[in-house]
């Protein structure tokens, strides 16, 4: 019933390990500013967990209802900001569907956090920090990828066992190169064809379509989601990572130091049984907003999908 708390712990690991050592802060500036607006109640992941340590089974339904709740509590937030006369804009992304269009989906989050964002004068921030639903109101800061850091070396291979498995599908059953996982990569995007993820050309399951969909995508990149409105991975940083993470069909050149050539090495991520779920929220020139690194959170730990308010 909680198995969303481990694909959090997941998500939140990629993040962490993969991601952010590559990442730096500046601010926004000009004009209205954007924010992430943090409301009091708790998000759905705190409400579930704190049922479970008194004791409470809560079902998915009952989270789903707890959080459809927490949307109409944020309803009662803009209609109240706007009595105030405050002008503001909930932010809406264009996210890409199978149908060659896109999907706007409004920026709000009621699973891991709780709120919302909105870009607004910088003269209002004070308003609306001082409002009675508001716990705080955090800005949307910009952050870069960086490309000269890396993992540090972990020593993967010496859990593996006696077999390292350099297949999409484990044929050993040994449980210690990622099987049965699946890892939330939130970067730039991914080349879900590239040979490292075996080569199939085959989408994946795109995050704003219904579950029937995902019939016949992607083994390996079972999911994917765009933020800006693209799906190709631009920079190539989401690839490298993903690769890194659960990479299992690619090669590096051998001793003679020539690509493609018959000494070449077979190598592989750390773990190369896992199946990957992809989130593009940077752009072609690497940078990468904080309320949207939230939003994939957010989708990338929901028992359901999609569980956004589209408008």
């Amino acid at each position: 019933m909680f198995r969303f708390l481990r694909l959090a712990a997941l998500a939140l690991l990629a993040i962490c390990v993969f991601a952010m050592p590559f990442l730096k802060t500046s601010a926004l500036s000009v004009g209205n500013v954007s924010v992430i607006v943090e409301l009091r109640d708790d998000p759905g992941a705190v409400y579930a967990a704190k049922a479970k340590q008194s004791g409470a089974a809560i079902s998915a339904d009952q989270l789903q209802a707890y959080r459809a709740g927490l949307t109409a509590s944020q309803n009662q937030f803009l209609a109240a900001l706007t009595s105030s006369g405050v002008p503001f804009q909930v932010k809406s992304d264009r996210v890409p569907n199978s149908k060659g269009g896109t999907t706007p989906v409004d920026i709000r989050y009621t699973l891991v956090f709780n709120g919302l964002a909105l870009t607004a004068p910088p003269s209002s921030i004070q308003v609306i920090k001082a409002m009675s639903q508001v716990k705080a109101v955090h800005p949307d800061t910009a952050l870069h990828v960086l490309l000269d850091k890396s993992v540090d070396y972990i020593r993967a291979p010496e859990v593996y066992g006696q077999f390292q498995e350099l297949t999409p599908f484990d044929t050993f059953n040994e449980g210690y190169e990622g099987q049965g996982v699946k890892v939330a990569v939130i970067d730039t995007g991914v080349d879900w064809s590239h040979p490292m993820f075996g080569g199939d050309p085959t989408p994946p399951r795109l995050g704003v379509d219904p579950t029937v969909a995902a019939v016949g995508t992607n083994q390996k990149v079972i999911y994917y989601m765009s933020f800006l409105g693209g799906l190709i991975d631009d920079f190539g940083h989401g690839s490298h990572t993903s690769a890194d993470i659960a990479g299992y069909q690619g090669f590096a050149p051998g001793a003679d130091g020539i690509p493609n050539t018959s000494d070449d090495v077979k190598i592989h991520g750390v773990a190369p049984q896992a199946r990957l779920m992809d989130y593009k929220v940077c752009n072609a020139a690497g940078t990468c907003l904080t309320s949207d690194i939230l939003m994939a959170i957010d989708d990338a730990v929901s028992p359901r999908r999609p569980h956004h308010r589209v408008g």
